[in-house]
């Protein structure tokens, strides 16, 4: 059916044509797909003699892409066609012409080109394969060229590429964040980069690619209309562009240690169906012998977690990427087992606490979602939307136990000693209060969002746009607590509060938005590529949201003892749990916002960044009116209304050009932003529902308005394959809203009340370069270096002190440097260096100064040994300096390695995990600043071996439709 539309709308392209002609594609003979530039030669049959010749060139068919050759020719005649390109075998097909009369044209069927292999004897060749290279504006990563451990995933190949970094999710590109991540050009995953980067396997990838590609407002208008973004085009080898593909691992492991996780794939050029699914209880371990941003501690993980994920997707794509349907249906579910040990010291004016605290949580979550999305582009129109549902639920316990001291306490073992019945009078006098919590939750969210999109090309050279968006969301969310909170005072008051508290959280909130927008072309000068649009909008938002939180002092209830309740229990009668609620601690809330934005923005254009260099200025000048109507209970009715306007400008300048020397890359922006407090912290009222954390409102706010400029620049040459970026911040605050607390050391209790505070900046600057070191380019150096200065106000008073706030200034200067050695793809070897500067310093009395290093060495490697063995193994030594508290003065060694095994023509893979070899992994985090000092242990995974079982597939389209060739196994 595919060829016979093919032909038929080819010849409708052609009807007019007089001369008699025939016309056909030439295509991969595994994949099928169009061979762009193959040469085809019309040959005479009888000596093989060359008549005319030509090439496959792209033509555009009712919309369609394909790559076809064409010769006039005789009827009634009879022709030899070859058939060559590089790296194929040459074919031949002879055509007999045979057309009726008034007919001008004949399709010749698709000739199909097999790749073409030679097997050389006695030939040594000893090459380096190169890892990037720039074509046009686009800088391309060859994947093949990069030594990856087996089972490796997505992220850890994007870790390899020179230049490349991830961290937290970000992945940056010679210093350039990179706003999404493609499949094939297409937004597969919709815009979750950790599901592709978690997902796809490494060893489907064929190319990478960096480029700034249009958006859909380029697309529509068939200009530059300045919404590029940054983005990662993972392309995969061709054997995986047609059939399926499955990637299954199983492992088990000491301690109770399991994972497994399934990758599926049925993807032709046009369609998509894709299954996803994980489950383990080790937690997000990096895979041995992968080198990538050190930390600067080892990560434990934070307690003992099972995750269990399933996702199905559908994914239809049309003629062009904004012609779409897609539709998917997910479940996650998270079981975590967390217990903390803690140790905090807190810098107070006349002497400082000492806390120890012991907590345990258990907490289970499950969610389900499911989506469609569509997209379509009638004439000079796009039409689009997005309709999602989700629905979760979680619940849990936990127990905490905890203790305030003013002095130093000798060792956490105090801890158990200060919950003893008999606990000793001098124990008793150095505590300052003790809390005991048990506590259980649960709770449920139903969420629903529906969003659509209009474009419309207008003018009659279709240099105008009108479009119009709109959206919808509605959720609910309903959470219950129940709490037995105890807490004994054991200061100068020495006094009790046993409390067993039952709260409701009931939430809804109702969001509508519809907005308009039209951008009118000013200046058209296609000879110096130059364009300058006008964009006024408008915008409004409605959104409704009402809140309700009852808590009920089950402790209060008639006849009420401790023994006959327990946890999670309520009155049986429903008058008596409505008597003892906690009215000046519960409240409801009413607020309905009305946001108007009234915008301006204007888009100049000089250069296409290719052909010359491009020069781009945009602005946005928005408007903004806000009313806000406040409807709250608490004791007493509040009633408050605020109408508010601000004006947000942003502008920003860039230079980019990219050709085939390079690309040279320069931006600056200056954007300013306005806060309001929230109308709740503008009414007098004290929330004491903890009595050792209060709240106060504060009347008296005022708006906060932040200043932010940067700049960022970065170049690449080809012919050196060097990169190098920079990069300068500052953000400043006039009235940041921040929270002073007010403590009082003969309780314990801190009393918080948001307040406007002047004086906090900052100032950031940032620099990397990346170079190979030799001309085989095995040898690759790479550098990033990042510095911050803050200058903060520090709110923390001592009730009954007379402080005066001070500022603390820090700095934290932060270079990691990594140096990578590749031997082809048997051997890829590394080390990283990551060594990190804090200080922090204050004029104010009693103030414990930070002057610290944090030093990180880590040496990996990717080896292949002898029997197809393959060794991933990476060593980190982690050492911290000059800290005041000398247990944090320390170092830890930690070891991981990975031995792999492909059998069955790499089909099978055994793999044997080791994590934490040498038992050296620490859970203790340390934390210092200039409010105190805080050490906290965290139970973790212990070191395990684990044994890995994985198995790949892939069944690929032959040349013929009857034909199927198993990649991974025979049929």
């Amino acid at each position: 059916m595919r060829r016979l539309l093919f032909l038929f709308l080819f010849s409708l392209s052609f009807l007019s044509a007089a001369a008699r002609h025939i016309v056909g594609r030439v295509v991969d003979g595994k994949t099928h797909e169009d061979l762009a530039g193959a040469v085809v030669e019309l040959l005479n049959p009888r000596d093989s003699s060359v008549i005319k010749s030509t090439t496959t060139t792209e033509r555009q068919i009712f919309g369609w892409k394909v790559f076809v050759y064409q010769f006039d020719v005789d009827n009634d005649s009879t022709y030899l066609l070859r058939c060559s390109s590089l790296g194929y075998k040459t074919a031949y097909r002879r055509v007999t012409v045979r057309m009726a009369n008034r007919v001008n044209e004949q399709q010749i069927d698709d000739i199909a080109l097999q790749p073409d292999v030679h097997t050389l004897s006695e030939v040594v060749v000893k090459a380096t394969k190169i890892k990037m290279v720039m074509r046009g504006d686009t800088l391309v990563y060859d994947a093949s060229a990069l030594n990856l451990s087996e089972g490796s995933m997505l992220d850890a190949l994007i870790r390899q590429m020179p230049g490349t970094t991830l961290d937290n999710g970000v992945i940056k590109v010679n210093g350039r964040a990179v706003s999404s991540l493609l499949i094939d050009g297409r937004d597969f995953f919709k815009g979750d980069m950790k599901k592709a980067l978690e997902n796809l396997p490494a060893f489907t990838v064929d190319k990478v690619k960096a480029y700034d590609k249009q958006g859909q407002e380029s697309r529509l208008m068939g200009r530059d209309m300045g919404d590029k973004s940054y983005v990662l085009d993972v392309t995969l080898k061709r054997e995986y562009k047609h059939g399926l593909l499955a990637n299954a691992d199983v492992a088990g492991g000491t301690n109770n240690r399991y994972a497994a996780r399934l990758f599926s794939m049925y993807y032709t050029p046009k369609e998509r169906l894709t299954l996803t699914g994980s489950a383990n209880n080790v937690g997000d371990t990096s895979v041995p012998g992968e080198s990538g941003s050190i930390s600067s501690a080892p990560d434990a993980g934070g307690g003992l977690t099972s995750v269990r994920n399933l996702g199905v997707e559908y994914r239809r794509d049309g003629k062009t990427e904004d012609n779409f349907f897609t539709t998917s249906l997910g479940y996650a579910s998270d079981d975590n087992d967390t217990r903390t040990r803690t140790t905090a010291q807190t810098f107070l004016s006349g002497g400082d606490t000492y806390r120890l605290d012991r907590n345990a949580t258990h907490n289970v979550s499950r969610q389900w979602s499911a989506d469609a999305s569509f997209g379509l582009t009638p004439t000079h129109q796009m039409l689009g939307g997005t309709l999602s549902g989700a629905y979760s639920r979680n619940h849990g316990d936990g127990d905490r136990r905890s203790g305030l001291f003013g002095s130093k306490p000798d060792g956490d073992a105090i801890l158990d000693s200060l919950f003893m019945p008999d606990a000793g009078a001098r124990l008793l006098k150095h505590a300052i209060n003790r809390v005991k919590n048990d506590n259980q939750f649960h709770g449920n969210s139903y969420n629903a969002s529906l969003s659509l999109y209009d474009r419309l090309r207008l003018g009659n050279n279709g240099t105008d746009e009108l479009s119009f968006n709109g959206s919808f969301d509605y959720g609910k969310t309903t959470n219950d607590l129940f709490a037995m909170n105890s807490i004994d005072y054991l200061g100068t008051e020495d006094r009790q509060d046993h409390r067993y508290q039952y709260s409701q959280t009931p939430d809804r909130h109702l969001n509508m938005e519809a907005s308009a927008l039209y951008a009118c072309l000013l200046v058209d000068d296609t000879v110096g590529l130059n364009s300058l649009y006008l964009r006024p909008s408008y915008s409004i938002r409605q959104s409704y949201d009402n809140t309700r939180y009852n808590l009920y002092r089950i402790d209060q209830v008639e006849g009420y003892r401790e023994q006959d309740y327990t946890l999670g229990m309520l009155p049986s009668e429903r008058q008596a749990l409505l008597a003892a609620l906690d009215n000046s601690n519960s409240y409801r809330s009413t607020m309905h916002t009305t946001q108007q934005t009234a915008e301006t923005s204007l888009y100049f254009s000089h250069g296409d960044g290719t052909a010359k260099p491009q020069l781009s200025l945009s602005a946005r000048l928005p408007l903004e009116w806000k009313r806000e109507h406040l409807g709250y209970f608490r004791n007493k009715d509040y009633e408050k209304e605020r109408h508010t306007m601000f004006f947000n400008p942003t502008v920003d300048l860039r230079y980019q050009f990219n050709d085939s020397t390079g690309t040279r890359y320069v931006e600056c922006s200056y954007s300013t932003s306005q806060r309001v407090p929230e109308l709740s912290t503008l009414l007098d009222i004290r929330d004491d529902a903890n009595p050792l954390n209060v709240t106060l409102g504060n009347p008296n706010l005022k708006k906060a308005r932040s200043h932010n400029v940067n700049l960022s620049a970065a170049l690449f040459r080809l012919s050196t394959q060097r990169m190098m970026n920079f990069s300068l911040g500052f953000h400043t605050t006039h009235n940041a809203l921040a929270s002073a607390v007010v403590y009082d050391k003969q309780t314990g209790v801190t009393t918080t009340q948001q307040t406007n505070v002047n004086g906090n900046w900052s100032v950031s600057a940032g620099t990397g370069f990346s170079t190979p070191l030799d001309k085989a380019t095995r040898w690759r150096l790479q550098n990033d270096l990042f510095a911050n200065f803050n200058n903060s106000v520090d709110l923390t008073t001592v009730e009954g002190v007379d402080n005066q706030r001070s500022k603390v200034r820090s700095w934290e200067v932060n270079d990691q440097l990594q140096l990578n050695y590749q031997l082809d793809t048997r051997l890829n070897a590394f080390a990283e260096c990551r060594v990190a500067y804090h200080n922090a310093n204050s004029r104010r009395r009693d103030f414990q100064a930070v002057d610290a290093w944090d030093c990180n060495l880590r040496l990996g490697t990717n080896v292949t040994m002898p029997w197809g063995l393959k060794l991933s193994t990476d060593i980190t030594d982690y050492r911290r300096m000059g800290y005041n508290d000398e247990q944090m003065n320390r170092s830890e060694l930690v070891w991981n390695a990975r031995l792999s095994k492909k059998l069955m023509h790499d089909r099978l893979t055994f793999m044997l995990d080791a994590y934490d070899i040498l038992g050296n992994l620490n859970s203790t985090t340390l934390v210092l600043n200039e409010q105190g000092r805080t050490e906290t242990w965290t139970n973790s995974i212990p070191r395990y071996l684990m044994l890995h079982v994985a198995y790949k597939l892939t069944l690929g389209m032959a040349a013929s439709k009857k034909d199927h060739v198993w990649e991974g196994g025979d049929l």
